[in-house]
This record gives C-alpha cells, structure tokens and sequence, in this order.
C-alpha cells in the first residue's frame, strides 16, 4: 500500500522529500483533511532546509535537524495510518464514535478516575439508604472507562506530554488498579497496529516502575509485542530502553519465559484437539465415576458391579486418575487447559463491547448485577474473582453461563455454587500472584481475544503463524541480537528443540546467532537442520562443533545420521566407527556401523557385525531388517526374501519392508510378487505426495542393483510396469 511504501522510504532510505510527497498525495486523495495543516509545515521546514544547502552553507546541524524532521514526518505517517484504520476497520470506526482527544483531556482523565475510587471509599463508609447508589457508580465509571479504552485506541501520535501524563497516571496509587490495566491493555492495542514511539516508552516505563505484579506484567506483555521488528536509528530511545533491560539478568529471564509462554498459547488450538481426542473421551467413557476430596470414587447405583465379579472397576478409577494428573500436568508446564471450554462461551452481550475483552474480572461489573442478585448472600464471585483458575476471560464467561441456567438448577446444586464449589480446584495465593502465573493468564485472555473477537480481523495477531513462524517470535528480531541474551537464547533453542519447532530454530539461528553462539547453540541448530532434512548445513554445523569437541557423541551421531542420509557411507562409517569404539554395546550404533559398512561396499565386515548382532538379538526387528538389507546388497535375495516376509507379518512393517520385499522378489525373478508390493509401496507414498515416482527410490539404490546384476534398461521396464498394468 501507499502507507507501507512511505514507512519503508522513511525507515529504510531515510527519505524525506519522497515520503512528504507520498503522504501528502494519500491525504488529499483520502481526503483527511484535519492533517493537511500539518504535512504543509514539516514540507515548509524542510525546504528551508534544502533551500540553506542550495545557497552553498555547510550546516554543522544539518543531521540533527534531518533526524528532527524525519521524526515529524514518521509521526504525521503514523497519524494518517490511524486515520486510515478509522475509515477502514469496523472495531476503530466504533470506536471513534465513542471516544474524546485524550491530548486534550489529562486533567479530566485523572479527575474522573480517582473520583471513582473516592466514590467508592465513601459509599462503603456510609450506612446506606440508596441501596443502587454503589451500582450506579460503578454503571457511570464503566461507561466512562470504555469510552476512554476506545479514546486511546484511535489515538494519533502521543506528545512527549501526553506520555508523561500516562506514566505518572498508571503509575498512581489513587487510581483503581482495574482501570490502569484496562487502559494499558488499550495503549497496546493501539500500538500492535500504529507504532508510536511515546506509546511504547509509557508501557516499557511502567514495566521498570510499577509496583503491582499485574500492572507489571500487562506492561511488559505490551511493549514486548509492540517493539520494532528491527532496530530504528531514528528512535534511540527504543534502544536505550532495550538495552536497560537487557542489562538485568532478571528480566532477561524475564524475556525467556514470555517467549516460550507465547509458544504455549499459540499451540491452544492443537492442544484443544489433543484433549478432545485423548482426554474427553476418557472421561465420558468413566463417567459413572465422581470426584472426591480425596480422589475418584463410584457412584452409588454401580456399586453391584464389584458384587456381581468386575473386576474393571479399580482399572477404571486409576486410569481416570492418570487422566486428571495428566491435565493438571498440562496446565502447570502452561498450557491452555481451558479454551476449547470456554471458546464456545463467548457469544454473551458482554464480548461484542471491545473494552470487556481486557477488563480484569471484577464482580462490581454492571454486566454482573443479574447474577450478583441471584447469588445473593453467597460468595460465589467473589471466590471466582479470587481463586477461580481461569484467566478473566473464561471467568467472565462462566460466571454469565451461570446467570443464564441459574433459576434452573435444583436447589443442592444452587448451594454447590453458591458456595463456590462449582469451580473445583482452586488457585493457592502464591501462585496466583507469582509473576509467571499473572503473565499467562493475560496472554489466554489475549489469545482468546485475538482468536474468538467477532472484528478480530481488525488487529494483527501475535499468536498467528506466518511463514511457519511465531508472529510474536520476538527473540528473532534484529532488537534482540545481543550477546547478553546468549544464555536466554540457548535455553529457547533447547525449549524449541523440545517442542519439535525446528522451524523456529533456523530462524533464531539465522537472525544473529552466529555472530555469538556458543558451541552447544550451534549443536543444536544442527540438529534441527538434521530433523528438517537440511543435511549439508546440519554436516557444516555439525563438523565446526566437533573440532571443539571431538569425542561428543550427541555430535557424531548427528554426523553419521547426515553423512548416511547425504550416502557419504565412508564418513557415516567414520563416525559410526567412533561411536562403537565409545560405546561397544550400543545396538543402534553397531547396526549403523554395519550398514554403512555394506553400502560402503564392505559386504563382508557388514554381515559379521549384522550375524553377531543377530545371535544377540534374534528377535529384534531393526536387527532383522538391517540382515535382511545386508542379504540384498550381498546377492542373497533367497535369504533376503524369507526376513522380508517375516517383517511383513509384523504389527508396523515399514514402507522400506514393502519395497525390498519388492526387490527381493525381483532379484529371484518372482515378477508377479515384486509387482505387488512396488505398487503398494507407490500407493503408499502418493498418499503423502502425489507425484511421487518409484524411480527416485530405483536411482537411490543403484549400488543395490550393480550388486544384483540389475541393467539400467531393466529397471527402466520395471518402472513401466509399476505404473502400467499390461495383463
């Protein structure tokens, strides 16, 4: 577009006179006319400059005064972005509607919110007649925090003033803590779609400063996610706020575990899948069984069961066990337990007001009052608001389902919520506070938000994979190539290792690790290259660490893995050698050892280590896969055939099983047989790629032919023959 193409002039080229003219042709096209006034100024000033230099001066302050004006025009793109969003995208039309110039409201701002909490404070003091007094206040200052949530979410470019403002406001202990995350959740907002440098100092400031964990850690989501893809020359102070927080051991700890907390969140739907198939189904199929306090026991009416002789009951109960450990398991390494639950909960009048999306549970919330009256003289939400383990979100929403069925539950049932024993396992307080548990919950609440929102489309999404990538793959970016996160970055490759995203360790490692990375990093960069079937770059990688390291075995395997799939024999023979030598009884290494022997053309040695191996273990099916191999490549088809058939017959033959059956059959010239199982092998393999041809796997195990006495012309007729039926 228009806009990005000035972004990149102004950032990348640095490029005033172009970008000046650009805007200024996209606001009268678009006619935004309220930011006329201000392109014709930063142009004046800017031919002042251009005009000093056609004169023949040498201005000493020629590129602080350049750097000042390219910052004007960044701020006058950044306010045409916003105005464009305003025009375009239905969440910032409505909330235009709604909102007030927050440049020019900071003493009605603060005014309004600690009004709220002296309000507040007042009303509890006072024996009270008004028993709606307390609802109204708290009606009037939602509808006042909403409008100003939409206010700073279509607002322009900050003044240095404004940002100031925000700091010392959000900072204050006069103002409710619910509204100050509130509104840091909307300058985030704003930001993750506009850039606004004074926006982002005011949340990495409030980050440094504030005292509550929850402020904290909302702050610190939000500039994290907001922060510059890459380094910008014209903003220092992004830089400078960087490198302040890198300079802390904590927070670069801090950064780690938000990165691979982002990775958990991402994975909510996959992880929603993975417990509709494996969980659910465990607990519908026992669900005769009821908790207790002390565990799982059954149900009155199937106790006949133990006195008429099942014996499946006790199975039943440990196996329901092992399935609720396993999810309490899965919420504590944290993962989204919740969302497939509460992802259909959503649809309540509640979710359609934007602002709701990042209010902190509160159960004073006007949207409660229908169920604060039915729960009348209970807790219920108040243990919800304090110990319920949903993030707010989800306990919105079950606090509205709740509302919604509440008239029609039987009267045990009402007293179970009443006292809140609804919500099942509860929270312990230090847990709840812990900076760890505070982030997560936010960021479930942003998943589901940036997921479930009905205009969701209107806001880019951190969570979202773009080129097999993390959005928010924030330690990838060129800000945090630094070698003071070298410790933070090591741990991530191990984390993503563990999670199989060897995807993203490419990406960390091709983003600056190089340029810092100690020997274990490009270990494991290695050996993901390895498991993505890079096998020259995991060869590179992996032989510049064993120069370091020579008898590391986690690298000669990597090594003799690569050169085996690279049918560099020799080297996998090498390296296999080295690992046998360390490790005499290890049957995986002995059995590499033994192949590359034979496809390095030492049939002899092979089959002396392969015959060993199979007295040792006789019924061991790499083993006999790996002799019925060395059978083949030894013109042993007879024998070669007789294994093939027995791997056949087991549970899980593999697809290469189904293929040298073929061979073997083939080589003893049993056509008619060998026919079968290539024509199996290819259906096979077209199912994952339809183009698949078994010549490639004919060209790969040419060596195999030379031994068997296979032409080239009678491979060419048996590949025509797999495709073709000419009976």
């Amino acid at each position: 577009s228009a806009a990005s193409d000035v972004y990149k002039r102004q950032l990348v080229k640095r490029d005033i006179g172009n970008s000046l003219s650009a805007l200024k042709k996209y606001i009268t096209q678009h006619e935004l006319n309220t930011l006329s006034n201000e392109v014709e100024i930063i142009e004046s000033d800017f031919r002042l400059m251009c005009g000093y230099m056609q004169r023949g001066y040498k201005d000493p302050q020629l590129e602080t005064v350049y750097d000042g004006l390219l910052r004007r025009v960044f701020r006058l793109y950044g306010n045409v972005r916003m105005e464009s969003l305003i025009k375009k995208r239905p969440s910032f039309m409505a909330a235009k509607r709604f909102s007030f110039d927050v440049e020019m409201c900071h003493v009605e701002i603060r005014k309004t919110l600690e009004t709220f909490v002296q309000d507040v404070a007042l009303n509890s003091l006072l024996d009270s007649s008004q028993p709606d007094s307390l609802q109204n206040i708290y009606s009037d200052h939602q509808r006042y925090v909403e409008t100003l949530f939409n206010s700073i979410l279509v607002s322009g470019q900050w003044s240095e003033g404004t940002s100031a403002f925000m700091r010392k406001l959000l900072l204050s202990p006069t103002i409710d803590q619910n509204d100050i995350l509130t509104i840091i959740s909307s300058i985030m907002l704003s930001l993750m779609n506009v850039f606004d440098v004074e926006k982002w100092v005011t949340l990495l400031s409030i980050y440094e400063n504030a005292v509550y964990e929850r402020v904290r850690q909302r702050a610190f989501v939000g500039w994290v996610l907001c922060a510059p893809k890459s380094g910008i020359p014209l903003f220092p102070e992004v830089e400078e706020g960087i490198n302040r927080v890198l300079d802390d051991k904590m927070k670069r700890e801090e950064l780690l575990q938000l990165q691979m907390q982002l990775f958990y969140c991402a994975n909510a739907e996959s992880d929603k899948e993975r417990i509709q198939k494996e969980i659910i189904p465990t607990l519908v199929k026992n669900s005769n069984l009821r908790a207790s306090g002390s565990g799982f026991i059954e149900r009155d009416d199937d106790m006949m069961r133990d006195i008429l002789g099942t014996e499946d009951s006790d199975a039943e109960i440990e196996k329901l066990e092992k399935t609720m450990s396993q999810m309490m398991d899965m919420q504590k390494t944290g993962i989204d337990i919740y969302y497939g639950g509460f992802s259909q909960m959503k649809r309540f009048r509640f979710f359609y007001q934007l602002s709701n999306w990042f209010c902190p549970f509160n159960s004073e919330h006007p949207e409660l009052r229908a169920l604060a009256d039915k729960l009348s003289g209970s807790n219920f939400l108040d243990t919800l608001l304090q110990n319920g383990p949903f993030c707010d979100s989800d306990k919105y929403s079950f606090a509205f389902a709740m509302a919604s069925v509440f008239d029609r539950l039987p009267a045990n049932v009402r007293n179970m919520v009443g006292n809140g024993e609804a919500l099942g396992a509860t929270v312990p307080t230090g847990q709840r506070e812990s900076a760890a548990y505070v982030r997560r919950t936010y960021l479930q609440d942003l998943y589901r938000f940036f997921n479930i929102y009905q205009n969701r489309s209107d806001f880019d999404n951190p969570f979202s994979f773009t080129d097999d990538a993390l959005a928010s793959f924030f330690f990838a970016d060129e800000l945090f190539q630094d070698a003071r996160l070298s410790e933070e970055r090591l741990g991530l490759m191990k984390f993503l290792y563990r999670q199989k995203l060897y995807s993203h360790i490419k990406r960390l490692w091709q983003t600056g690790s190089e340029s810092h990375s100690a020997s274990e990093e490009k270990r494991i960069a290695a050996l993901a290259y390895l498991q993505m079937g890079d096998y020259g770059k995991a060869m590179e990688l992996l032989e510049s660490v064993l120069a370091d390291s020579p008898t590391d075995t986690v690298t000669l395997k990597g090594l003799a893995k690569a050169s085996f799939a690279l049918h560099d024999y020799a080297k996998s023979e090498e390296y296999y050698r080295l690992l046998v030598d360390a490790s005499p009884d290890s049957l995986r290494d002995n059995l590499g050892l033994a192949v590359s022997q034979l496809n390095n053309g030492k049939q002899k040695k092979g089959m002396q280590v392969l015959f060993r191996l199979n007295y040792e273990h006789p019924d061991n099916i790499d083993v006999m896969r790996s002799l019925a191999w060395g059978y083949l490549m030894s013109g042993r088809a007879d024998d070669a055939v007789i294994l093939y058939d027995r791997l056949l017959n087991t549970a899980e033959p593999s697809g290469s099983d189904v293929l040298c059956a073929g061979y073997a059959n083939w080589f003893l010239m049993r056509v008619d047989a060998a026919l079968k199982h290539f024509r199996k092998y290819l259906d096979t393999m077209r199912q994952k790629t339809p183009t698949y041809s078994i010549a490639t796997d004919f060209e790969e195990d040419k060596a195999l032919f030379d031994n068997n006495d296979i032409t080239e012309s009678e491979r060419n007729v048996m590949e025509y023959l797999v495709e073709n039926d000419i009976s």
